[in-house]
């Protein structure tokens, strides 16, 4: 265990002098800043999204444990989309993201290994959320058991089961110039994640927000 919480830790340091030894970019510009602000864009002029097989991609190089927290600061600079890519198995993952066209949060599993393989699937775990250019949404989700829960600026929102959840690493990816601020990762102990628990799926939207229609990117 401690070894796994050496590797969390390790992506929460991640500074300007050891981003090459954390993350390998996939696809598209990154960078990171002296805060820990982590930037990507697939963006090289005045467009303001890209193609869905053209967003910037960046894996870390450090294994996940079993069960495990992510926490960000998501915010969409200019285009559509944000996205945390969870315990990435060779090219799959589960994917959850913000979608401003279609003003979403969602969970799903998504397949990722260049050149030949990027793609993702039709998911029905949505929710309704008000996704606007340079407005910050403070995401946290719980990897426990295969099950990943949302929770956005303090709320829970979805909640999934994927079988391939657990250990791989963890993707950042773009639609646009996204950044990626306060970024940390925490194992979960045996008291935050009993084992053997599961809950009940869960779905809220924004409070204000549309109930969704059902569709995915």
């Amino acid at each position: 265990m401690g070894s796994l919480l050496g590797g969390c830790a390790s992506y929460n340091e991640t500074r300007p002098g050891n981003f090459d030894a954390l993350w390998k970019p996939e696809r598209g510009q990154w960078s990171v800043r002296e805060d820990g602000t982590i930037n990507g864009t697939c963006l090289s002029g005045k467009e303001t999204s890209c193609p869905g097989t053209g967003m910037a991609a960046l894996r870390g190089r450090v294994t996940l444990p079993a069960n495990y927290q992510v926490d960000a600061t998501i915010t969409v600079k200019r285009g559509v989309l944000g996205e945390l890519m969870l315990s990435w198995h060779d090219d799959v993952f589960t994917r959850v993201y913000l979608y401003s066209i279609e003003q979403k949060l969602t969970i799903g599993r998504g397949w990722l290994k260049l050149p030949g393989v990027d793609r993702g699937t039709p998911s029905d775990t949505n929710a309704a959320i008000d996704v606007k250019p340079g407005k910050p949404f403070r995401m946290s989700v719980t990897v426990c058991n295969k099950q990943a829960t949302v929770w956005v600026n303090g709320m829970a929102m979805l909640r999934r089961t994927d079988d391939r959840l657990g250990y791989g690493t963890l993707g950042l990816r773009a639609n646009g110039e996204v950044d990626f601020s306060g970024l940390k990762v925490t194992a979960l102990d045996s008291l935050a994640c009993p084992k053997g628990y599961v809950g009940q799926p869960h779905h809220r939207d924004e409070p204000g927000m549309a109930p969704m229609v059902l569709f995915s990117y």
